[in-house]
């Protein structure tokens, strides 16, 4: 995606934004101009991303009265003190079984850093038959039960004993809790929040909802009823975001999901992304999806007095950086994943580059922008540090 900039003088140059994603390695890039206005580990913590601390769990969790090992992964900030709000991740459902079997915690490694670096302790798990987790499934809804409800409700059984089992770490404090579920997780975390459990205090649906693909109408139907009775039982506000090309979920279907979720009074704020490419389902993944999504969340933990990054961190940047729009730095913060910003003072622009697969290697496609166009490139954010 390429916009070009007007020209209706450096001072006042729009912004530009220049995106795009590669196979191999994800490159986000974007230039702007100044304006002149004890879980059970299998190890020990191991070190993860520069700012963050992940250890690879296993949750012995009770669930129907039997032990079952699910594999899980936490991931919390470096040097953090005491105790940590707790973030859970809950995992969607791949369409063949040979699929469920590949999946893993560690799919959710990048989202789970950028909660980190809000603030929390991030927890997420693979469910009962899911990749290396215990088996059998607890039971799949088809078209001749159409039991979407049961299988929600399933998946939440399992979250509450996990997060019984988080409970008694001395690191996690969970009288603050919020879930974030994907696609299948996203029914899984409004099922959650039917049962409003001590310290739950938001979830978030990305693409939420269960497709049965042999029995489509039948199945929009029932899912728009069992999200209108999870959604009435809740009392924990809710962030619902779908992009309106969203091949399982389209936008019609969505709409009626969430006209019968508000009828009893839910509180549910919504984000419609107009269109997300290659899969409009991707919200929860794709680089643009997590920009999008994450920015709207930090949006909403700070609207339901939750831990995210600091709006004083960004006055202080604009203290230092004379000029510069408080909204665009903002962008900044928000934006995921490893990043870097170069400024060229003579240009009164910025050059950044975020979501790419280290720092070093944000600093120097940031850096490579920048001497294009300027000779006085300074390094002045690496993530959301300020250098000196």
């Amino acid at each position: 995606m390429f916009r070009r900039p007007s020209h209706l003088g450096r001072a006042r140059r729009a912004v530009a934004v220049l995106a795009w994603l590669c196979l191999a390695q994800p490159l986000i890039a974007q230039t702007v101009t100044a304006q002149t206005s004890p879980a059970q580990t299998s190890g020990g913590p191991a070190a993860a991303e520069p700012g963050t601390v992940e250890e690879n769990v296993f949750f012995n969790a009770r669930v129907d009265g039997r032990i079952f090992r699910l594999e899980g992964m936490v991931v919390k900030p470096r040097g953090a003190q005491g105790r940590l709000p707790l973030a859970i991740i809950l995992h969607g459902k791949d369409f063949a079984f040979s699929d469920m079997e590949k999946t893993r915690p560690q799919g959710s490694a990048r989202q789970a850093r950028d909660l980190a670096e809000r603030g929390w302790l991030v927890a997420t798990f693979t469910r009962r038959g899911f990749g290396r987790s215990d088996g059998p499934f607890p039971g799949l809804a088809n078209c001749g039960t159409l039991k979407l409800a049961d299988q929600f409700e399933a998946d939440a059984t399992e979250t509450l004993a996990v997060i019984d089992i988080l409970r008694q770490r001395p690191d996690v404090d969970t009288g603050r809790i919020l879930a974030v579920g994907i696609s299948a997780g996203g029914a899984a975390a409004m099922a959650l929040a039917a049962r409003n459990p001590p310290g739950l205090k938001a979830v978030v649906n990305l693409s939420g909802g269960l497709n049965l693909s042999n029995c489509v109408e039948k199945g929009q139907d029932r899912l728009v009823e069992v999200f209108k009775d999870l959604a009435a039982r809740s009392k924990v506000p809710q962030l619902w975001i779908y992009a309106d090309n969203d091949e399982l979920f389209p936008l019609p279907l969505v709409n009626r999901m969430h006209e019968a979720a508000l009828a009893d009074g839910a509180d549910i704020r919504r984000l419609s992304i107009e269109k997300l490419e290659p899969s409009g389902h991707n919200v929860f993944a794709s680089n643009l999806g997590r920009r999008t999504w994450l920015a709207e969340l930090d949006r909403s933990l700070r609207s339901w007095s939750l831990p995210t990054f600091n709006p004083a961190d960004v006055t202080a940047w604009t203290k230092v950086l004379p000029g510069v729009s408080r909204n665009i730095l903002e962008r900044y913060q928000a934006d995921p994943g490893h990043k870097a910003l170069i400024y060229s003072p003579a240009e009164k622009t910025f050059w950044w580059r975020f979501a790419v697969s280290s720092e070093a290697d944000a600093i120097a496609n940031a850096r490579k922008d920048c001497e294009a166009k300027a000779k006085d490139c300074k390094v002045m954010l690496i993530g959301n540090r300020l250098q000196p």
